[in-house]
């Protein structure tokens, strides 16, 4: 496989949300290159709980976007969860915001070379990535995770 890409739901989301324009069509976008340039695309089982938790015919339509496209589905480890917990001790996010501690923990722990998202006031900001790449420094994760919409894939 190639590049590993941890995609976070709100990306998944996106993907059946036309309605949401120039992000629908760059999600798209997203996609479609990582089919032809074999990028690895990875989920949580937390992506998972969150599409399961999503209402009616859009988590379908979710579920059905995701078959063949996911190549690995990580466990959330207590590794991970204990570098979540280490984000909300070191301020990065609040307590309130665990899933997204989650979400940059699993990729990070796996050595993602990106976080893909849509979620821009807690994880794609260039003052959250610094914040989350100090901790994962302190905490012995030296990987340079980049953590951008799927916009940004394309200017790095």
């Amino acid at each position: 496989m190639g590049t590993p890409f941890y995609v976070d739901t709100s990306v998944w989301n996106y993907a059946v949300a036309p309605e949401m324009g120039e992000s629908y069509d760059a999600t798209i976008e997203f996609f479609e290159h990582a089919g032809l340039l074999d990028w690895n695309l990875i989920v949580s089982e937390l992506v998972e709980i969150e599409v399961e938790q999503t209402p009616g015919l859009k988590k379908t339509s979710i579920k059905s976007f995701m078959d063949n496209r996911i190549g690995e589905v990580l466990p959330v480890t207590l590794e991970i969860r204990d570098l979540a917990m280490r984000y909300i001790a070191e301020g990065v996010v609040t307590s309130n915001h665990l899933n997204d501690a989650i979400h940059v923990a699993a990729a990070s722990v796996n050595q993602c070379d990106f976080l893909v998202t849509w979620n821009f006031k807690h994880l794609a900001n260039i003052r959250k990535e610094t914040k989350f790449l100090a901790v994962n420094a302190l905490s012995g994760y030296n990987g340079e995770i980049r953590i951008c919409t799927p916009l940004e894939v394309y200017e790095i």
